[in-house]
């Protein structure tokens, strides 16, 4: 879990929240219906629960200072109102109330839980890639249209490798006259912008040595095609904005602040996303701006900005609903001032909302962001950076992450199936081909999903998980899996979603180490209440609450081994071991939840775990301890 959204930061409550604004609960209410206060829910089985992030609130604040300084109105005594209501007026409001109260108290259905992750998404980063190998320091990707051409250019030179994606057999190389700075492909050639001439050159991969040159009046340093109107668009440097007719390759100014520094193309392409640089259209230093330009007429008719942000990487999502902008590394680099970052924050990716261009939130990262990619159904957002990182784009949560690639660019294939990252470190390009079957746990009733895919983040809902005491991650049975081994451990602290007042499900991979005395794997208990997992010295597993107790009949020492626990209020609850039952008995739950405390996992290795807010069917475990056979189906 990012600082940010420590248990310090955190406000659990229409209360608490109307608290730190200085406000009643009804107005927080109303601005987060009207005024996009951000707040989060969480879905239970009878109610739902609210919480919010102080910084969030901060940041919303800071862009709402006017609202904000409005007084509440007033609100008049109930009692003087109904005296001035006539009596069948009077009589209908006391009936239109009781019967408010009615469905208000009355049992009422838990909203829907989170969509669970799509079909089409999958894992991408569970199974090995295959790598390319790539020149001296392969910089930039892209892929044609057609899928028929993968170029990746030469940072140190001006060497551009295309390959066939099919067989990755080499097709051509071409030779820019510098290291490239932008490329894309439009009507089968390769447009490539140089970072040391004020030049446009234009490559036919079927005649390398063929080589148009389009003079542009400064250096380009980012490229959008608008295919349907054969356009191509450019960020010139220190000369704003232009855009170059493919089919008579005349160049066309455009009116614009200088300083343009990436591109990104509306889903509609009816809008260009400009993310400027050194203070262009009103941003300021380490507060860069973002321009929106109408291209029915080629003229800026929006902005936003305000956070820290430097323009060097810049995603629209596909509904056309949020910017996803890359901090860069405004709040590490000494030249900025780091107003607007948090303590300890090194880089992110700034969302907004594009309907009004608001600033929406922060999502921290360790690195800066130095491409994005969405799929077209927008349920993921690539990151590179460094890292290489699959996000849930609409929860902004880490569902997978590989440290340490030094990946760079980023391109999806026509398909959606593979995801191509330019590997620095390796000097190659890898391929990631995601898995065809969902290799998600059952949806029923889950409420949290922790894969640990280089990520403690729940895959489900917000209930993320903080590495402590020098946890991390292991090779696992599909990708990644937490390492909490000797004194780490991986806490997700507590809240109303994970209080067990109620029998629940808990499933999980899990591989042990010897233990000379009992040792603790994983609790959510305080003084006698709560529950616990615990290993015996003999290897046996123990699912313990109050004085009653779950044991396993054998040990689960040597290698991965498939856990499930299903607790029943008035029947046997049942332990599983790799999706067979192993152990039944009748457990004394009277003293089961434990609301003040974390959910910690400690002394083992620990993969998918999957928390369900109701007792897990014995089909339900077969399918989770099977779940690793989706790896196959690549």
């Amino acid at each position: 879990m990012p600082p940010s959204e420590s248990p310090a930061q955190r406000l659990d409550s229409w209360k608490e929240i109307a608290a730190y604004l200085g406000r009643q609960v009804r107005t927080v209410q109303r601005w987060e219906k009207e005024e996009g206060l951000p707040v989060h829910r969480h879905a239970h089985r009878r109610q739902g629960s609210v919480f919010a992030l102080r910084a969030e609130l901060d940041a919303w604040r800071e862009s709402r200072r006017a609202l904000v300084a409005l007084p509440d109105p007033p609100v008049p005594s109930p009692r003087r109102r109904l005296r001035r209501l006539p009596f069948a007026a009077a009589a209908a409001a006391t009936a239109a109330a009781i019967l408010i109260a009615f469905f208000w108290f009355w049992p009422r259905t838990a909203p829907p839980p989170p969509p669970p992750p799509s079909a089409a998404s999958g894992r991408w980063l569970a199974a090995a890639p295959q790598t390319i190998p790539i020149g001296q320091d392969p910089r930039l990707i892209a892929v044609a249209d057609d899928g028929a051409s993968l170029a990746i250019s030469d940072g140190q030179s001006g060497l551009v490798t295309v390959l066939d994606p099919r067989t990755f057999a080499l097709r051509a190389r071409l030779a820019a006259s510098s290291a490239v700075a932008a490329m894309t492909w439009a009507h089968g050639r390769l447009y490539a912008a140089v970072q040391d001439a004020s030049q446009l050159e234009v490559f036919d991969p079927a005649r390398p040595s063929s080589v148009a040159v389009v003079p542009l009046p400064a250096p380009a340093s980012d490229l959008a095609l608008l295919p349907d109107q054969n356009r191509l668009y450019l960020a010139l440097t220190y000369a704003g904005l232009a855009w170059l007719d493919l089919a008579d390759s005349s160049l066309h100014r455009i009116s614009t602040p200088p300083c343009p520094a990436r591109l990104a193309l509306g889903p509609s392409h009816k809008r260009l996303y400009v993310a400027f640089q050194c203070g262009g259209l009103g941003g300021s230093h380490g507060h860069d701006a973002v321009g929106v330009l109408d291209l029915a007429t080629n003229t800026l008719t929006a902005r936003f900005g305000g956070p820290p942000q430097v323009g060097t990487a810049l995603a629209i999502s596909p509904d056309a609903s949020q910017a996803w902008v890359s901090q860069g590394d405004v709040c590490v680099a000494p030249q900025y001032d780091h107003t607007g970052c948090q303590p300890g924050q090194r880089s992110g990716i700034n969302l907004f909302n594009l309907g009004d261009n608001r600033f929406l939130k922060n999502l921290p990262l360790s690195a800066s962001p130095g491409a994005i990619a969405f799929l077209a159904d927008g349920s993921r957002a690539f990151v590179s950076g460094g890292d290489l990182s699959v996000m849930d784009a609409n929860r902004g949560s880490v569902l997978e992450r590989l440290a340490g690639l030094d990946a760079r660019s980023l391109a999806l294939s026509p398909g959606q199936r593979r995801l191509y990252a330019v590997l620095a470190g390796s000097h190659s390009v890898a391929v990631f081909t995601a898995t065809r079957s969902q290799c998600a746990p059952p949806a029923a009733n889950l409420i949290s999903w922790w894969p640990g895919d280089g990520s403690a983040d729940d895959g489900w809902g917000l209930n993320h998980g903080v590495l402590e005491r020098g946890a991390g991650f292991t090779p696992g049975r599909i990708g990644q899996a937490l390492r909490a081994s000797g004194e780490a451990q991986v806490r997700i602290p507590r809240d109303q979603s994970l209080l067990a007042q109620s029998p629940f499900g808990l499933a999980f991979w899990l591989r042990l180490q010897p233990v000379s005395t009992a040792t603790l794997l994983a609790s959510k208990s305080a003084g006698a209440s709560g529950w616990q997992i615990l290993e015996r010295s003999d290897g046996r597993v123990e699912f313990r609450t109050g004085t009653s107790a779950l044991v396993s009949p054998r040990s689960v020492l040597g290698g991965w081994h498939h856990l499930a626990i299903s607790l029943a209020s008035h029947a046997d609850s049942t332990l599983y071991l790799d999706g067979a039952p192993a152990a039944r008995t009748r457990l004394d739950l009277r003293l089961l939840s434990a609301p003040q405390a974390d959910l910690i996992l400690s002394h083992a290795d620990f993969d998918e775990v999957a928390y369900y807010g109701t007792p897990i069917s014995a089909a339900a475990v077969q399918l989770l301890a099977r779940l690793p056979a989706c790896l196959a189906s690549n």
